[in-house]
């Protein structure tokens, strides 16, 4: 992203998709809110995503053709949307349903954007930039508001910076990690990357987001192995199939040491809390198992569907820690059913992609596809509002990478020396290939 070379409109369309993209990593805009409030309507939040939104239509508006291919290039997509918007019919909150399907949309269609707008490396480069002012403006605001910046618990001090816990400022330190080693792929001596990710890595370890931490390592573990598909596929699946022999030994021995995994990582053996929630959400689900509660029905705290889980736990969770379980409270088997097709029919496409395209370009969609997943065992950020997580994930689907162009082969070689054509020339029109 060079921008010297842009106009002074693409100068500010980059600087306004730069700002929307910080305010769906899910900043705090609600200083006088606790953790459990999320769910509270919040006017100057919606006033600013319905701006937000406002002109992403606008920008689409201009651009129907192209936006068009973009939007119809993968239909699992808007069936589970569409999905999402039936649901209003058999929905236990259909106001709020009604209310959260707009943002749905609005969100969705911010991905659409991105698509049809931005190429991967683009729309990489611009998730970082983003999660670095936000890891800066994290350090500012503990600094400058201690007791704001701070999430004070029995574990002690824990930085949350500039979101509402500190899982959440985890969840994004650890993708900003992510997204600052694969900006670092073939190219290890550039400075912004390296300080991003230490800066980056350091804030994580500050929230001991133990999850996190967790997670960002073992995407980060399947990068060499995501580098190999690109070259061979024969030597990626022998590498994997050796992997599965640690693994297993290791699967073996963390459950027959459950208490020293669990103290590691700074958690109980009902993970924080979390067993309780999923055990006592299956009970619920068993009432409404084939179409759920309605999108964004069910978690009302005491007021809702979700009374039974919140007095079952002693507490009002704003969410079930499960992407998975969290569709399948909205939208029953039906709706799990189309998210576990469009998900897998997108991985097998980045996957296929891998081959033939630029490092970042290939590598971007079958990582933040894997580090998706892996966070929504323990989150939830499927099907989220007004979140950067549901916007990428529909970006991923709906962008295709660029291919590169093709290396010169023999007979072209061969006529290049005849016309003395400088080789050079064709190597670098040809670009790199791993």
């Amino acid at each position: 992203m060079n921008l010297g070379r842009m106009s002074v409109g693409e100068v500010i369309e980059r600087c306004f998709a730069l700002l929307a993209l910080l305010l769906l990593t899910d900043v705090r805009m609600d200083m006088t809110a606790v953790a459990q409030e999320v769910r509270a309507v919040n006017p100057l939040k919606q006033l600013i995503f319905a701006g937000i939104y406002g002109v992403v239509f606008l920008i689409l508006a201009f651009r129907m053709k192209r936006v068009a291919r973009v939007v119809w290039s993968d239909s699992l997509t808007w069936m589970l949307v569409g999905f999402a918007g039936i649901s209003l019919f058999w929905s236990v909150e259909p106001e709020v349903t009604l209310r959260r399907l707009v943002a749905l949309l609005g969100t969705t269609m911010f991905g659409v954007y991105l698509a049809s707008r931005f190429t991967f490396r683009d729309q990489v480069s611009l998730v970082a930039i983003a999660l670095i002012v936000a890891a800066v403006a994290s350090v500012a605001f503990a600094a400058m508001m201690p007791q704001l910046g701070f999430q004070h618990d029995a574990s002690g001090d824990l930085l949350r910076g500039i979101y509402m816990n500190k899982n959440a400022l985890g969840r994004m330190m650890a993708l900003s990690v992510v997204v600052m080693f694969l900006l670092l792929q073939g190219r290890w001596l550039r400075l912004l990357p390296w300080l991003g990710m230490i800066l980056s890595l350091g804030l994580l370890v500050l929230t001991r987001s133990k999850t996190s931490l967790v997670g960002m390592l073992a995407v980060m573990s399947l990068v060499p192995l995501y580098r190999t598909l690109r070259r061979d596929w024969t030597i990626a699946m022998t590498l994997c199939l050796l992997s599965l022999i640690p693994l297993a030994v290791a699967a073996v021995w963390a459950m027959d040491n459950q208490q020293i995994v669990m103290r590691w990582l700074g958690k109980d053996t009902t993970l924080t809390g979390r067993t309780d929630i999923w055990s006592a959400a299956v009970v619920m689900i068993r009432e409404r198992p084939w179409l759920g509660y309605g999108f964004a029905g069910f978690w009302r705290g005491l007021d809702g569907a979700s009374a039974y889980v919140c007095n079952f736990v002693g507490w009002e969770p704003p969410h079930g820690h499960n992407g998975f379980l969290d569709i399948w409270l909205d939208l029953g088997v039906a709706g799990l059913a189309l998210f576990a097709v469009s998900y897998i029919v997108a991985f097998a496409r980045a996957l296929g992609r891998l081959r033939g395209t630029d490092r970042l370009e290939g590598l971007w969609p079958v990582v933040f596809l894997t580090f998706l997943i892996l966070f929504n065992l323990t989150e939830s950020t499927f099907l989220r509002i007004n979140h950067l997580f549901w916007a990428l994930y529909v970006s991923c689907l709906l962008s295709r990478p660029a291919k590169l162009p093709r290396r010169p082969v023999a007979k072209e070689l061969a006529a290049a020396r005849a016309s003395k054509t400088p080789v050079a020339l064709l190597d670098t029109a040809a670009g790199e290939t791993t």
